[in-house]
């Protein structure tokens, strides 16, 4: 038993010397690797392998080092510290090699960019990519065995690379912008209620469009289909060139964060050095263990912060060029906010990164902040205005009620396929805010023109209505036929007001002609309510006399005489005294409409005087001159 003792403690002390043959071998590091980590030029593929393989073997030498139970063996080894150094050394080389390798083809990267013929798209950095993508290996290699290398590497990858997207994302937004500066001439002078910048015969230079916009967040590379109507004043534009650049930056963005995690491996704690390279299983093991410790504070900040370290001047750069393109076209931010909403949906739709939702976001807290200036700009242009339409009793329609409708359809272009995004309802909103200061407006005109004829205060009044009238009319036929569901109730306010006006306006102008006999019927009418019909003549004030008096004013010539006098009123009041032949064109049909009602109200009047006569004088023998028939007769033959 002594003798097999003796026999396993040699077997086992034999095993020992082998584990320690094979860990010296292992630590052992050649010197014509480590010849190579200092000299061997990165640039080729076969120098890349060939470091790589030198790394390899450095490698396995500072992963046995560090397994806790080869501690006392590694302790012996000399040269254990000297690895650590020539390790040092060598990442060092391989870092300050790579910063220069990014700025090289970062600058070659770019000059192709602006050499390519195929303009308003970003191209993906993919010669770049794959170039650098070779040295994949290594930069694992330097983050396992130097963090703060490691952090440099990246930080310098992420510098040069900002700028390298800054200069292209530069080129092409410039390039969007003078394609809009192209197109848009002074398309924005048109839209804003400046009654300075306003002609009334220029026609509607935004019609309904098809247009159909963009592509989405990651739609079609190619440009959106167009299908226009009379659209030459470029604002739609905007929004479409905002749209294709706000396209092509996202995707520039995701393929960026997307390279960044295979190269550099930021984000990736799974992938080492030792599994690119296929080691054995023990130092895939002791890399994982290594791995599972996580990163200094100084690398997690640079994770969190990384895609604003290179894309943090994208903000800025589309806040400026939505500027600048509002300036030219200041109705085309709505298309633009649609833009911004639809894509910020789709990015939350498809969970993208916290950069997405932070961009989006301020680009919407900026552009909102501009409609509603642009908002508050047209509400101050039309109370300013109203100003300047009351040097003479009557100045027709104004210009806030001509230039509505075009507004409306101006901002509607820019509202196709944003329906169902909230940009509709601060759209509704604004179109709220602006009938409001309108009709407001309107009727402080109107007031103010009736104090001005406070010597003549029935005449006075009458122009108020006359103001309110016509105005209404035009808001209402204009408005309607733009089909814009918002801006129903608008156009039922409208049309209230419309009637309530020209309801007391005929009244006035009747009575200028027939103020005795409509006074004697209406008196009458209100005594009936009281009293029977055959003791109406009983009454002083009604009786056979007085009628007979009434009657006698108004016979049929005189009829005739009242209503070509009515007819003569209504076209001063509904023309333009200053140029009377282009407003009989403008506004014939609106006469046409008030002398309809003025002809049913007269009839109306005459046929209920007709029936009190005959209920309430049936004994007298007196009767009126003309009938209702009559009174429609002269009416149509006045504007027939």
């Amino acid at each position: 038993s002594q003798g097999k003792g003796l026999q396993v403690q040699t077997s086992n002390q034999q095993a020992l010397l082998n584990e320690l043959r094979q860990l010296l071998q292992i630590v052992e590091v050649p010197p014509s690797d480590l010849q190579i980590l200092a000299q061997e030029s990165p640039s080729t593929d076969r120098g890349v392998r060939s470091l790589e393989s030198a790394a390899a073997s450095l490698y396995k030498a500072l992963q046995a080092g560090m397994d806790s139970a080869n501690a006392e063996v590694a302790a012996t080894i000399a040269r254990m510290q000297e690895y650590r150094t020539q390790s040092n050394a060598f990442s060092k080389r391989i870092s300050d090699y790579l910063d220069v390798t990014f700025r090289y083809q970062s600058d070659s990267t770019l000059a192709e960019f602006r050499k390519q013929s195929t303009k308003g798209a970003l191209a993906p950095h993919q010669t770049m990519g794959e170039y650098l993508m070779g040295y994949t290996g290594l930069v694992l290699y330097v983050k396992e065995m130097d963090e703060a290398r490691y952090q440099k590497l990246c930080s310098n990858y992420m510098s040069t690379i900002s700028q390298l997207h800054q200069a292209e994302m530069k080129d092409l937004l410039m390039g969007f912008m003078t394609t809009l500066n192209a197109t848009a001439g002074d398309a924005g002078s048109d839209v804003a209620f400046s009654a300075t910048g306003y002609s009334t015969t220029r026609p509607s230079a935004l019609q309904k469009s098809k247009t159909v916009i963009g592509r989405g967040l990651h739609g079609d590379r190619s440009a959106a289909k167009q299908e226009r109507r009379g659209d030459s004043s470029g604002i739609k534009r905007a929004s479409e060139l905002y749209n294709q650049a706000l396209t092509e930056i996202i995707n520039q963005v995701v393929i960026e964060e997307d390279f960044i995690n295979a190269f550099l491996h930021l984000t990736d704690t799974d992938s080492t050095f030792a599994d690119y390279m296929e080691l054995d299983s023990y130092f895939r093991r002791q890399a994982a263990r290594h791995a599972s410790k996580g990163m200094s504070q100084g690398m997690m900040q640079l994770v969190r912060s990384m895609m604003d370290l290179i894309f943090g001047f994208v903000e800025l750069e589309l806040k400026q060029w939505v500027e600048a393109a509002v300036e030219r076209g200041p109705v085309a931010v709505v298309g633009i906010i649609g833009v911004t909403e639809r894509i910020a949906r789709e990015a939350a739709d498809e969970n993208t990164s916290m950069f997405f939702t932070s961009l989006f976001e301020k680009q919407l807290v900026k552009q909102r902040m501009i409609l509603d200036a642009f908002t508050n700009d047209q509400i101050r242009a039309i109370v300013a205005s109203k100003q300047t339409l009351t040097v003479k009793k009557r100045k027709g329609v104004t210009f806030f009620i001509k230039h509505f409708p075009v507004f409306v359809e101006r901002v509607e272009s820019q509202m196709e396929g944003f329906d169902d995004l909230p940009i509709r309802e601060r759209v509704n909103n604004m179109y709220d805010s602006i009938v409001e200061t309108i009709f407001n407006a309107l009727q402080q005109l109107a007031k103010m023109d009736r104090a001005d004829g406070q010597a003549t205060e029935d005449k006075g009044q009458l122009n108020y209505h006359v103001i309110m009238i016509e105005n209404m009319y035009h808001f209402v036929e204009d408005v309607s036929q733009l089909y814009c569901p918002p801006l129903v109730v608008s156009l039922q306010r409208a049309q209230n007001l419309y009637q309530e006006n020209l309801t007391t306006y005929i009244r006035m102008l009747m009575r200028r002609s027939f103020a005795r006999f409509m006074d004697f019927f209406d008196g009458v009418e209100r005594l009936l309510k009281s009293t029977p019909a055959n003791e109406v003549s009983l009454h002083q004030s009604y009786n056979r006399s007085a009628l007979k008096k009434v009657l006698k004013e108004h016979g049929a010539k005189d009829m005739r005489k009242a209503v070509e006098t009515m007819s003569r009123r209504v076209d001063k009041h509904f023309s333009d005294e200053d140029d009377p032949v282009a407003s009989s064109a403008a506004n014939a049909v609106l006469i046409g409409a008030v002398w309809k009602e003025v002809t049913k109200e007269l009839a109306k009047d005459v046929l209920k005087a007709q029936g009190i006569v005959a209920r309430s004088y049936a004994e007298s023998g007196l009767g009126l001159e003309f009938s209702s028939a009559d009174v429609e007769a002269t009416c149509k033959k006045m504007k027939g």
